[in-house]
């Protein structure tokens, strides 16, 4: 059948649906005659003819996305022509795959349009090659005595650090430090770990352990008194095993927030810069005070204390342990957390220059990546701009 317009009137009637510029009355014939044979191969045509002129304008398009398009084109091509379909012509199978076909035409060449003519921006910051920051290698940790001497962990030998009377603090070969032995009197250290820092493992004098992250500190007795409640207090975030006595309560404090343990695993978030602290048990039981307020935690809940305590019962363990577990894990999170957390572990600033609405982010890396590889799994695929000064170890992104 010969078509019932010439070819030089398809385009256009096709060019106006490009320009955007179309009106109803455009837009229903040619969804009517491109669903007609004789017009498959010049909508092809005039298809691939706009992605060349895209192509021309290639430094404002990704590559991916033209790649993407044209990638569709002999699969729309065929879809329109019905090859290797088994429908019978008649069939409303038949009829309902020639609509799809050329829905999917007018979409590339929606989409092409898109790209073709949307308003040049004004030039933004070009994403840089992010200068080489690599993950932390070693642990910077260092702990401060009651006397007021500091002892800097990473050039610290292995063995006896300091002797405290009958109490001696070791340093292990695998980095863990370690408290031993008792005392009469109370008397504390401050263990540091700054930003930038690999997590340090500490046993204290009653045999439990703590892991401490990034950007953090406890405060804790060289000993436990016997008769006396063992306390600790911390910033940041830190991981406990505590060894289990029934006739001594663990004690964790920080800014008004208690947690009473009698022998457990949990893990506690703690910085002051996010909008909650979060308390976490994996094992055993806890209990989180906060304003005369409590709350009894049962393994993979986690209590999140601001103003008030608020339960959540499935915790995502894995985004909890990711820091101990040697990953950076966020799933559905706010940009402000994510940054916030490769500050401390990069030991860099970060800021946000603009909106961003309601995106949330996902990230799953290994903790030993640079930075330049996580903020390209991260905000590359996001298409997020952002630079990176040196001098300053600023990060800037922008929406």
């Amino acid at each position: 059948m010969e078509p019932r317009y010439t070819p030089d009137q398809f385009a256009v009637l096709l060019q106006r649906f490009i320009e955007n510029r179309y009106s109803r009355e455009d837009l229903l014939l040619l969804t009517e005659l491109i669903d007609e044979q004789a017009y498959h191969g010049l909508a092809m045509e005039l298809i691939e003819g706009t992605l060349r002129t895209i192509d021309a304008e290639a430094g404002e398009i990704a590559p991916d996305v033209l790649e993407r398009l044209r990638s569709k084109l002999p699969q729309i091509q065929e879809a329109a022509q019905g090859k290797g379909a088994s429908f019978r012509k008649g069939s409303t199978i038949f009829r309902r795959m020639r609509w799809v076909a050329a829905a999917v035409i007018l979409l590339v060449a929606g989409t092409a349009a898109y790209f073709l003519l949307q308003p040049k921006q004004p030039a933004g910051p070009a994403t840089p090659t992010i200068a080489n920051v690599k993950a932390p290698e070693k642990n910077r940790a260092m702990i401060m005595l009651e006397n007021g001497k500091t002892i800097y962990l990473d050039q610290a030998n292995n063995g006896e650090l300091a002797a405290m009377g009958a109490v001696k603090l070791e340093k292990l070969a695998n980095g863990q430090i370690r408290y031993s032995g008792k005392a009469a009197d109370i008397a504390y250290h401050t263990l540091i770990n700054p930003r930038g820092s690999q997590p340090i493992d500490m046993t204290l004098s009653d045999g439990s352990r703590v892991w401490l992250n990034a950007g953090s500190s406890i405060t804790y007795p060289i000993a436990f008194v016997a008769g006396q409640h063992r306390k600790v207090q911390m910033t940041g975030e830190a991981y406990f095993e505590v060894a289990h006595d029934a006739a001594r309560p663990f004690y964790v404090s920080h800014n008004g927030m208690d947690i009473q343990v009698l022998g457990t695993h949990f893990n506690v978030n703690a910085y002051d810069n996010e909008s909650a602290y979060k308390v976490t048990l994996l094992e055993g039981s806890v209990k989180v005070l906060k304003a005369q307020k409590q709350l009894l935690l049962e393994p993979g809940e986690q209590a999140q204390v601001n103003q008030t305590l608020a339960l959540e019962r499935n915790a995502d363990l894995e985004q909890v342990m990711a820091w101990k577990n040697g990953t950076t894990y966020f799933t559905n999170a706010d940009l402000g957390v994510v940054l916030r957390e490769l500050e401390r572990w990069y030991d860099i600033k970060a800021e946000v220059k603009g909106s961003l609405g309601n995106k949330r982010f996902y990230l799953d890396a290994p903790r030993s990546a640079s930075l330049q590889d996580v903020l390209q799994s991260i905000l590359d695929d996001n298409r997020l701009r952002y630079t990176y000064d040196a001098g300053k170890r600023m990060l800037t992104v922008y929406p």
